[in-house]
């Protein structure tokens, strides 16, 4: 599995509410391959580690990231996975694990929050 980390300019966010917010939307395909987009957006500056994993829990990729509103775009080579999920683990510079998504590799591509 490829799991590739695109670079995404700075868009307009909703004002911040004083909560940090999560967000992971399917943006797309670049050559048949998933293009996934996160969100992180915090009051302040703050550090996260982004860990994409396999249903086993082997990690496919993983990146540390640091900002406060930081936009990342990962496209995927789903091909060796066959029907297993992905789950992205989102961690805070303490270790503290702040959110989880899980992605279908099914034709669908489902994106749900843990």
């Amino acid at each position: 599995m490829l799991c590739i980390s695109l670079p995404a300019l700075a868009a307009d966010l909703n004002p911040t509410t004083g909560k940090t917010t999560f967000s992971l939307y399917a943006a797309g395909s670049i050559d048949q391959h998933p293009v996934y987009q996160l969100l992180l957006e915090s009051a302040g500056q703050s550090e996260y580690q982004i860990v994409w994993k396999d249903a086993d829990g082997t990690i496919l990729y993983d990146e540390y990231v640091s900002g406060k509103e930081i936009i990342r775009n990962y496209m995927l080579d789903l091909g060796d996975l066959g029907n297993a999920d992905i789950i992205i683990e989102v961690y805070k510079r303490n270790g503290r694990k702040v959110e989880s998504f899980r992605i279908s590799t099914k034709k669908d591509l489902n994106v749900k929050s843990r």
